[in-house]
């Protein structure tokens, strides 16, 4: 059922006509719940669910959100009492870093050695 729930989000995501402010609000949202949600599964199924989005967006909006997304899995990783949490934290940065493009990891790194993350 989880799985069937992430993937009509995906798609719903990747294949309506959604305006920038809608997109933000549904990523947004995800990120809130990587945070925010009380119970280990549902912040894991988050991730799951960022994970198919940073696969499949097309690339100029994944550009975009990387360091938003960065961001909000960071702290995830370095803040979330759960083991597991953290290790599905950690598969969607490495992804995220995988999927930059050369210019915006630079600059990400720029940001990390300043004391940003």
């Amino acid at each position: 059922m989880r799985n069937a729930a992430r993937s009509l989000l995906v798609s719903f995501i990747l294949n309506y006509p959604l305006g920038p402010n809608r997109l933000q609000g549904h990523i947004d949202f995800l990120i809130r719940q990587v945070a925010d949600y009380e119970y280990e599964g549902g912040r894991t199924a988050v991730m799951e669910t960022i994970a198919s989005l940073v696969e499949q967006l097309p690339s100029e909006i994944f550009q975009e959100q990387a360091l938003l997304l960065l961001m909000a899995l960071t702290a995830t990783l370095t803040h979330d009492q759960s083991s597991v949490c953290r290790e599905s934290a950690a598969v969607v940065i490495k992804a995220i870093f995988g999927k930059m493009d050369d210019k915006r990891r630079s600059e990400t790194f720029e940001l990390m050695v300043l004391g940003f993350f």
